[in-house]
């Protein structure tokens, strides 16, 4: 973004001077690691490396384990004398293990889309923070070669006010 600054050529444009100079010191440092694009990326590539664990888990066993208790009474005459015929009861334990032996390469194909998902996003990573280097280095320059240009300006004007300095005195010898 050029900003403009409009220059009047007086004796005196310590302004001007101080509002270039504030302009150019005032531009950060910056890292280009701490950048919202940068977090947003890193995010991104968590998010795709925890779903990675995710896919690598689901080859391992799972074991589930369960249990049921019951008990019950009956009376075919009274369902009111049945609470107090309790006498049956039943408990049950058990585990499940569930083993993947085939899924037909889906779980490998899901690894390897999200391996290089991963890698796409450290490119685009990549990219962008030289993206970023670029157009700061790029500011940067600028902002220097305005701050030569200023001290430029500053020796012309010390001159042509020399020079101006020179004429009036030479006009007022003369009258």
């Amino acid at each position: 973004e050029d900003h403009f600054i409009p220059v009047s050529y007086t004796k005196d444009n310590k302004v001007l001077k101080q509002k270039i100079e504030k302009k150019v010191s005032s531009i950060p440092e910056l890292n280009l690691f701490n950048t919202p694009e940068n977090k947003i990326y890193d995010a991104e590539i968590e998010k795709k490396k925890a779903e990675l664990e995710i896919l690598k888990r689901q080859r391992y066993p799972a074991f589930s384990f369960f249990s049921s208790y019951g008990w019950y009474g009956a009376d075919a005459t009274n369902p009111m004398n049945s609470i107090g015929n309790i006498k049956n009861s039943n408990l049950s334990l058990g585990i499940s293990t569930t083993l993947p032996i085939f899924d037909g390469f889906k779980n490998r194909a899901s690894r390897e889309k999200t391996k290089y998902e991963i890698d796409r996003l450290m490119f685009e990573k990549d990219k962008k923070i030289l993206d970023l280097k670029t157009k700061y280095e790029k500011l940067h320059e600028g902002a220097q070669s305005l701050q030569i240009e200023l001290q430029d300006s500053e020796e012309l004007l010390s001159k042509i006010e020399d020079k101006l300095n020179a004429i009036e005195r030479l006009i007022n010898q003369k009258i």
